[in-house]
């Protein structure tokens, strides 16, 4: 009797369940990851009108800008772990409804100071969608399969800024006709 060793090589894709890789789902964690750089880059064409509206300078504008930078990287941070811990749907959950929530925050803010506070938690909001749509490609794919998913989340997290001070724009001429 000969033994032989079979090795046999570490799957290309590891898929969880029947839908696993859609559509649907490329389209959910595409706009889970490109929730970042829509929240930094939509509302730019905003800031002359912000600047009227609260009745401060540009700076507290800009404050805003980077408190929201600063909240994705510290949702990212948090969530992480969490997801780990609880999985992946409850984070998600949580994180798009408070940033969403937070939203309607930032558009009732009555200074700049509130506003700075208010993108900082929605930023944290963000991050959690960013880093949790990351951590189901790795729960779902490995090896090429996983190069080439990350790669299609790439192109969508690539337009997203491209695409959000356009859309920003728009939404601002529709808002505020006297901003030109």
């Amino acid at each position: 009797m000969s033994q032989t060793a079979q090795t046999t090589p570490p799957p290309a894709t590891v898929v969880v369940g029947p839908r696993a890789g859609g559509t649907a789902l490329l389209v959910l964690l595409g706009t889970l990851t490109a929730i970042g750089p829509l929240s930094l880059d939509m509302y730019l064409p905003a800031f002359p009108a912000m600047t009227r509206e609260l009745g401060t300078d540009q700076a507290q504008i800009q404050l805003s800008l980077t408190t929201c930078l600063i909240g994705l990287a510290l949702g990212q941070l948090v969530t992480g772990p969490l997801s780990d811990r609880w999985g992946r749907r409850r984070p998600v959950l949580v994180g798009v409804t408070a940033y969403a929530l937070l939203a309607l925050v930032c558009a009732a803010a009555p200074n700049a100071p509130a506003l700075a506070a208010a993108r900082l938690a929605q930023g944290m909001a963000g991050g959690m969608g960013v880093v949790v749509a990351r951590a189901v490609v790795r729960d779902l794919y490995a090896g090429r399969a996983a190069a080439k998913y990350f790669s299609r989340l790439t192109l969508i997290f690539g337009v997203a800024p491209v695409a959000a001070p356009s859309v920003g724009s728009v939404s601002n001429q529709l808002s505020d006709p006297e901003s030109d």
